[in-house]
């Protein structure tokens, strides 16, 4: 059979179609170099990598190709909504995570998986476990015997990870590097020191949880939730009655603290599978009328500054109470709708140890430093010099 020679007009529409293709396809490219990005990558819930600088020395050369490379494939263009695309059908069409960092439970659960110095790529060998917990205990022994020498009293409060209370709803295979109740009464040993209070929230929050009244934790989100912090609260605060010399008044008890249905608006876990919805909840409150968080200030008094640190003052307790300073994590901020009610002041600073030189600048009555569990199984932040 003769072939018909091409037309002029399908020669001209094969020539549009590459010209058309060669244009776009250096689009993405060109946006990951020279478009405007998010610090946050969606939906990862991930600090994107920043672009290098250029080198100026041959280390700096060496480490330049896969620094670039990492920006490059954190910024290139459409990567967002593919990745959304691929979660959808991850969820919705196999019923997987889409992500290995959450794990999806019984009953629309779900569960945090964060990598730990046990994982690639540290992957220190199990037997190092009480090696990895000194590490975080040494610091926080030598800043509690600092305060102690000042008649300061320490409270040390570690927040359980969510599978620690709420173990009924996890999938059948869950993957964990060290048990958490391990880790939590290896810690407790690594770090026993007169100078420091331990306070147990683990027991009352597993109590509420056998009782079956409520869940403590959110069922899409990595905290507790309210009726959990209020649980947690009300140990600390009657800790802080035993050990501080000023008189401390008792939280109110659940009766007589202000309920309402709401709507927690962004949980964390539901996010990084793609599925960001709010979740119904029962809130609590000490005040119907507004949360400490309304009447707080920055505090910028501290001699020195951490990146993304941001410190409060509270004030809004009565004139008679301790002063506070609190070092704490996203736990804390459940915390925080009560405690500044009962202190004369409170001092409000994230982080993830101690920091001597704020303990200096405030000179409290009293210090309180919270700490989710899962940070045992990361490395140690370096504080600054003294």
């Amino acid at each position: 059979m003769a072939s018909h020679p091409p037309t002029a007009a399908s020669v001209w529409l094969q020539r549009v179609a590459i010209m058309g293709f060669v244009a776009i396809l250096p689009i993405p490219g060109l946006w990951a170099i020279l478009g405007s990005h998010s610090e946050i990558l969606e939906p990862e819930g991930r600090p994107a990598a920043a672009a290098p600088r250029i080198p100026r020395s041959l280390p700096e050369w060496k480490r330049y190709p896969s620094q670039f490379e990492a920006f490059f494939n954190d910024h290139l263009g459409g990567r967002t909504q593919l990745i959304h695309w691929r979660n959808r059908l991850n969820r919705d069409w196999f019923g997987t995570s889409p992500t290995d960092r959450v794990q999806m439970g019984r009953d629309g659960w779900l569960y945090l998986h964060e990598p730990t110095v046990f994982d690639a790529p540290t992957n220190l060998p199990v037997s190092e476990l009480p090696n990895q917990l000194t590490r975080w205990a040494s610091p926080i022994r030598e800043q509690a015997t600092a305060l102690q020498a000042r008649r300061t009293p320490f409270l040390l409060v570690v927040a359980p990870e969510k599978q620690s209370i709420h173990p009924e709803f996890r999938p059948r295979r869950f993957q964990e590097s060290v048990p958490f109740a391990t880790v939590r009464s290896t810690f407790a040993q690594q770090s026993q020191d007169p100078s420091i209070t331990w306070v147990d929230v683990v027991s009352p929050l597993l109590e509420a949880v056998k009782s079956g009244a409520e869940p403590v934790y959110f069922r899409t989100d990595t905290h507790w939730n309210s009726v959990g912090g209020a649980i947690a609260c009300r140990e600390l605060i009657a800790a802080m009655q035993q050990q501080c010399q000023q008189p401390v008044a008792a939280m109110l008890p659940r009766s007589q603290l202000v309920e309402r249905d709401d709507f927690y608006p962004n949980p964390d876990l539901a996010r990084m599978i793609g599925r960001p919805a709010p979740e119904a909840f029962r809130f609590l409150a000490a005040r119907p009328d507004e949360l400490p968080f309304a009447r707080a200030t920055e505090w910028d008094s501290h001699p020195f500054r951490l990146p993304h640190l941001v410190a409060r003052r509270y004030a809004c307790g009565p004139t008679t109470g301790p002063r506070v300073l609190l070092f704490h994590d996203s736990f804390g901020m459940e915390l925080l709708k009560y405690l500044p009610l009962h202190c004369r002041e409170l001092v409000s600073v994230p982080a993830r140890l101690p920091i001597s030189e704020i303990c200096e600048a405030v000179q409290p009555d009293l210090v309180i430093f919270e700490m989710v569990e899962r940070n045992l199984l990361s490395i140690p932040p370096e504080l600054p010099a003294r």
